[in-house]
């Protein structure tokens, strides 16, 4: 019973090309961490100048750890004199990142959960552009 399951499952991921989603959805999630990072290391900038205080010690009162608190403190310290561009860059590039990366997963959810065994998703033609039956 359960090799059975297991052999439906695999097929199912093949048939629906799940190796192939993930990875497309995987890169998503990529293109998302980069401006969600833009916008992190630039508010820490901006939070420890107002704190008086440094990054690498702001970033391990936030609790984060001792190598990734130098990092950030490094990119701070590169991106000192347009903070508040990178900041502003660094937001609309998480929403249109964040916009694909939904996209993504909306995609991904349909063609993983549709009821057929094909796997196929339903064209995305627009209407105009499809061929009528009568050439």
């Amino acid at each position: 019973m359960a090799v059975q399951l297991a052999a439906q499952a695999f097929d199912r991921d093949r048939a629906r090309a799940g190796g192939l989603l993930t990875g497309g959805l995987a890169y998503r999630i990529f293109l998302w961490v980069i401006p969600f990072l833009l916008f992190v290391i630039s508010a820490l900038g901006l939070a420890s100048e107002l704190a008086g205080t440094e990054p690498a010690d702001l970033a391990r009162e936030a609790g984060l750890a001792a190598a990734l608190s130098s990092t950030i403190a490094q990119g701070v310290a590169a991106a000192e004199q347009g903070r508040w561009w990178f900041l502003l860059l660094g937001a609309f590039l998480i929403v249109w990142a964040g916009r694909g990366a939904y996209r993504g997963f909306r995609l991904v959810s349909e063609l993983a959960w549709a009821p057929g065994a094909s796997g196929c998703p339903r064209s995305r033609r627009p209407s105009w552009s499809r061929r009528s039956g009568s050439d």
